[in-house]
């Protein structure tokens, strides 16, 4: 069934069929509700590519991380979830545009995808980019919202949502010290991780010091992470508590302490980051860092749409405060 086929069972016009599912004129919300009842009574399904040749738009939003493996880590798993979700709401659809280690330039695909306008927008997750890198990266038929740890200023074509995670490890080391940590081990992404570089540089002002060899990096692996926990808490005097970047590597850094025989948080305290549903089961639950990922979905769709609607508007940027969950895995019973 085509959309005049369509439009002739229904009773109404082509035009407005189109107008309906485009959303470029205005159609009677009735009648609207009506069509759309229809389409999945009679199994009705638009031309997308004919749609997208009468609108201009691709429904298309590129997702860019500078993750070596989004699809690993559960934490960004639920995320890209979530803006799949948001985007299907709005009609559009998702595409991942996922990095590959080793790239000479890792946000050339993205850019030829600006170029060509195959895409009506774009979701960047990455570090390390500035305002001029938005003047290749977004337009005015192709904006984009780019998060990150460090917030940039007002930018055309672009906003940033940034997320800042001071307040949360102001807490994380207060509770450290307080329950008498003094021997501090990392787990980072990568030695470019923001994280990595904020753990270094925040430690003297709250009373520890860093260690280099109490430092590893592993992507989202979990066995990665084990590995390289067991070689830390070989060392002697070994680390007395372990901060990793993701929940992946928490679960690393858990099973080499059951492995070794230590217990958790008696022998060894760990804190993770992100907060996906198994790390709060886990035994003992594991103390977290994390924000509201489904609200910043929400913020960054909405923004989103306004520039794509909107493209001389310059949006303000948007900070995310995380917070922190102390659980079983940093402090015991009856003890904060």
């Amino acid at each position: 069934m085509d959309i005049r086929e369509f439009a002739k069972r229904l009773g109404v016009s082509t035009t407005t069929v189109s107008h309906a599912l485009n959303g470029k004129r205005p159609v009677k919300a009735a009648t609207k509700q009506l069509i759309l009842e229809k389409m999945n009574e009679w199994g009705y399904v638009p031309n997308t590519n004919a749609r997208r040749l009468v609108s201009s738009k691709t429904n298309l939003i590129a997702f860019f991380s500078d993750s070596s493996d989004t699809l690993a880590d559960p934490y960004q798993l639920e995320v890209t979830r979530n803006f799949c979700r948001l985007l299907r709401e709005r009609g559009y659809d998702l595409l991942l545009d996922l990095c590959h280690t080793g790239e000479n330039d890792r946000y050339a695909s993205l850019r030829n995808r600006v170029m060509a306008h195959s895409i009506d927008g774009s979701i960047i997750i990455a570090g390390s980019l500035t305002e001029k890198d938005f003047e290749t990266l977004a337009a005015p038929y192709a904006p984009c919202v780019y998060i990150d740890t460090r917030g940039l200023g007002r930018m055309k074509n672009a906003v940033s949502i940034s997320v800042n995670c001071e307040p949360a490890y102001t807490e994380v080391f207060r509770c450290l010290k307080q329950t008498g940590r003094r021997r501090l081990a990392f787990l980072a992404r990568h030695d470019e991780d923001p994280f990595y570089h904020f753990w270094r540089d925040a430690l003297p002002g709250h009373g520890f010091q860093f260690n280099p060899d109490f430092c590893a990096f592993t992507e989202e692996d979990t066995e990665q992470a084990r590995d390289a926990a067991l070689r830390m808490l070989l060392a002697s005097p070994r680390p007395d508590a372990i901060i990793a970047r993701t929940d992946a590597q928490a679960q690393g850094v858990l099973r080499a302490t059951q492995q070794l025989g230590l217990h958790v948080p008696q022998d060894l305290a760990i804190v993770s980051h992100g907060d996906v549903f198994y790390s709060r089961g886990s035994e003992p639950p594991l103390a977290t860092v994390s924000f509201d990922y489904k609200k910043l979905g929400v913020m960054a769709v909405e923004t989103l749409f306004e520039m794509i609607e909107h493209p001389d508007s310059i949006p303000e940027p948007v900070v995310f405060t995380e917070q922190f969950f102390p659980r079983g895995s940093i402090i015991t019973a009856g003890r904060s």
